[in-house]
């Protein structure tokens, strides 16, 4: 008898499962058995791998994280052997490899299989009917795949520096997501394969007098606010005709004064989906923005929400407060470069 026999040797079934929740179905079990437990790192981990395979191509990481929720429901509701009787019954003869090496990349640790694993791999074999040279082809493709991608660096551009030198900010986004960091003059722009979009614009004042008289003529939250309506205008309009700005609030505690808004953008995410092979269409999104000035440079950081297909928002001021959030958390991680750094 085997150790995972209760997995293996079980007629019980329970609803049909999708191709790729049959795959994350496989990985849940593979990491259920082995560590009887999973974390969320292991269900990003379980999504990122469905995300990277042909499957995701089907599917928005939003789509991808309830799909893998589905599949935890199903194993916590009913058990492993439920679960994995049912994908292999929904898995079609060219996806068992697929779930198999998914099985393999949860269990990998270090670079390594563990003796617990191997035995689970085994098992799972057999009961998936892979043939021992195929099983093994696809082992030995994760642990060299897996060790090429350590040797990896994590971005081309680990920690960014603005050629102005006015600041430096640690890379935020990840190769293995499909990660990219996009600068131009002025500006450095964030984006991975997840809808994520962390951007800064930036640029120096051309009269630095002119623009303390207007901050003390205005007050700092009026002249911020115009900074605002003017980049909203001529950056966001031009490329976003039906946006607009539905959200505005004072940030007194940000950076000695900040201007934070909530634009709304149809179809105006960096992010597209492809639904009944349609053509890919940009999501709904909303754009939060911070405004602030430090030294003689202007800042304006941003970051995006998306919104799935029919996908309706929250209450503004939930939305708001957690775009609020993401920036702040982003913005704390630069480093502005000057006499302000030990007061930031």
């Amino acid at each position: 008898m085997g150790k995972y026999d209760y997995v293996f040797n079980s007629d019980l079934m329970t609803e049909t499962l999708s191709a790729s929740e049959a795959v994350a179905a496989i990985a849940i079990v593979a990491i259920a058995a082995v560590k009887t437990d999973y974390d969320d790192v292991e269900l990003t981990k379980l999504e990122n791998i469905l995300w990277e395979s042909d499957l995701g191509a089907e599917y928005a990481k939003d789509e991808i994280t309830e799909l893998v929720d589905r599949v935890v429901d199903i194993a916590e509701q009913e058990n492993l052997a439920v679960l994995f009787n049912t994908a292999y019954e929904s898995l079609s003869d060219d996806l068992i490899l697929d779930a198999f090496e998914a099985a393999v990349i949860m269990l990998v640790e270090a670079g390594e299989i563990g003796d617990e694993a191997v035995e689970f791999l085994t098992e799972l074999q057999i009961a998936l009917e892979i043939p021992d040279e195929q099983a093994q082809e696809v082992i030995d493709a994760v642990l060299e795949n897996l060790a090429e991608i350590d040797d990896l660096e994590v971005s081309e551009f680990e920690y960014y520096d603005s050629p102005t030198g006015n600041f430096c900010v640690p890379v935020p986004v990840e190769l293995e997501k499909g990660g990219k960091t996009d600068s131009q003059p002025g500006v450095v722009t964030f984006t991975d394969d997840f809808g994520t979009l962390l951007r800064i614009d930036y640029w120096q004042a051309n009269d630095v007098d002119a623009e303390a008289e207007k901050i003390e003529n205005l007050g700092k939250e009026k002249y911020l606010e115009g900074i605002l309506d003017k980049y909203f205008s001529q950056a966001i309009l031009g490329s976003i005709p039906n946006a607009k700005v539905i959200y505005q609030e004072y940030l007194a505690d940000l950076n000695f004064g900040a201007y934070f808004a909530v634009l709304d953008l149809p179809f105006g995410s960096t992010m597209t989906v492809s639904q009944n092979n349609q053509p890919a269409t940009r999501l709904n999104a909303y754009r939060g923005i911070v405004v602030f000035d430090l030294e003689d440079y202007m800042y304006v950081v941003s970051c995006q929400r998306n919104f799935l297909h029919d996908e309706k928002p929250g209450e503004i001021e939930d939305e708001a407060e957690e775009l609020k959030d993401q920036l702040y958390e982003f913005i704390e991680s630069i480093e502005f470069l000057g006499e302000f750094d030990d007061d930031y």
